[in-house]
């Protein structure tokens, strides 16, 4: 018995000072190996390892791996559970790909590759997710009647205590509609067709920003350097489309540009900090706080420099062109003679594109993925530092366009614009 013992301990490397050492005293990696060779002594006709090299130092992976194949050679089966594609290549004869809580592909190891693997695994998950949600819509009605059905079932006290769940539950919305209630009992105003129009275009102001945000907080992080990219870019807009008759013009050589030109280069710029962002959170794996931290510093000492040019000496950049205003703040429809504004229909479309980019595209289900399981998101063939750089990226690009709108909307920019706007973005995300 020992010398069986001692085969396997030198099979798979196993550091321990001797055979009566207590399993407790091993690392964790070792310990492992010796869960693993204590099986492979009963001779078992099949075996089933679960990510079989998790834990273990690449040295004795050869080693497991040859154990593996050397049992399959001797007719006994090896079932192998794991996520690391090359692995299952490299020992297995056939692979089959599970996926959405079922069999997704059975595949041979001649005709196997990553790709092939990868294809199974996300067609399987479409299909499941798409089934579910068929299924949830079917259920929907059935649920009420079946929860009313139960609720009528109730006794007393029970009935009670289902109300009282439902009001802790439900707190939040509750509250919202007494405030709304108590406000227009004190001001007859507060739900007439200007006021619900006006709280609505407050809100879009801050969609664009709110939308880039939340994709770093699906990554399980943040962005601080948000509201001085807006700032940013605010300034940049209002410096681009500033009137040609205006006094203290800070280009006063350069004619008004396209507004489509400008809305270009606030997405560069505001892009550009963005991918500075992804790049040192994914490469260097810092942490998001820190780094965005950075770059709103940066950003606002930029803007300082900015704002300062041809004599400019910080003063606040308005005047801006008619088009420019019009365009932003401007309005093609009114509901009962109040004006909406265009950059609520703007707000409409980044939600829209925004939605779609999220849950239509490969780059919105990688997103979700990475900020789930990092790990995992890899192992299944996830670029994680391109999708984490991306992400922040496009945020940035969401910064840009908000600071375009503010330009136009609050109409005199200064390096204070921009000031805690992700404060205003984050709660809602």
């Amino acid at each position: 018995m020992k010398e069986d013992t001692q085969k396997y301990i030198d099979a798979l490397r196993t550091k321990t000072p001797s055979q009566e050492t207590k399993i407790r005293a091993l690392s964790g990696g070792n310990q492992q190996k010796v869960i693993l060779g204590r099986w492979l002594l009963t001779d078992p006709e099949v075996l089933l390892r679960d990510e079989p090299i998790r834990g273990i130092d690449v040295g004795a992976k050869y080693e497991i791996y040859q154990l593996i194949i050397d049992l399959a050679n001797r007719g006994k089966v090896v079932i192998v559970v794991s996520s690391e594609m090359p692995e299952l290549l490299g020992i297995c004869d056939r692979i089959m790909v599970m996926s959405g809580r079922r069999l997704a592909g059975e595949i041979d190891a001649e005709e196997a590759t990553q790709e092939l693997i990868m294809t199974y695994a996300k067609q399987s998950m479409c299909n499941f997710q798409n089934k579910k949600k068929e299924a949830s819509q079917m259920k929907a009605f059935a649920n009420i009647k079946s929860r009313y059905a139960e609720y009528k079932a109730l006794d007393s006290a029970d009935k009670v205590k289902a109300w009282k769940e439902g009001l802790i539950n439900n707190a939040i919305y509750l509250l919202i509609i007494i405030a709304v209630i108590y406000t227009y009992t004190q001001n007859s105003r507060f739900l007439s067709v200007a006021s619900i129009v006006n709280i609505i275009s407050l809100s879009a102001a801050n969609i664009p920003i709110a939308c880039g945000i939340a994709g770093t907080i699906v990554l399980t992080g943040t962005d601080l350097s948000a509201g001085r990219v807006v700032g940013l870019t605010a300034c940049i807009s209002a410096s681009l489309l500033q009137s040609v008759t205006y006094a203290t013009k800070i280009f006063p050589d350069l004619p008004v540009l396209p507004i489509p030109l400008v809305i270009l280069i606030v997405i560069v710029v505001g892009g550009i900090v963005g991918w500075v962002n992804g790049f040192f959170v994914a490469k260097f794996h810092l942490h998001p706080f820190i780094v965005t931290l950075a770059t709103q510093l940066i950003v606002y000492g930029i803007l300082l420099m900015y704002i300062m040019l041809n004599g400019n000496n910080g003063q606040p950049l308005s005047g801006l062109d008619k088009s420019f205003k019009n365009f932003v703040t401007g309005s093609f429809l009114k509901i009962r003679g109040v004006p909406i504004p265009n950059y609520v229909w703007y707000a409409c479309v980044v939600v829209v594109f925004m939605w779609f980019m999220w849950n239509k595209t490969t780059f919105g289900k990688n997103m979700f993925a990475v900020g789930s399981n990092p790990e995992a998101a890899n192992v299944s063939g996830v670029n994680v530092m391109r999708t984490t750089i991306l992400v922040h990226t496009l945020a940035g690009c969401m910064y840009g366009i908000t600071g375009f709108i503010e330009s136009a909307r609050i109409g005199s920019n200064q390096a204070n614009t921009g000031l805690n706007y992700e404060c205003d973005a984050i709660p809602p995300v």
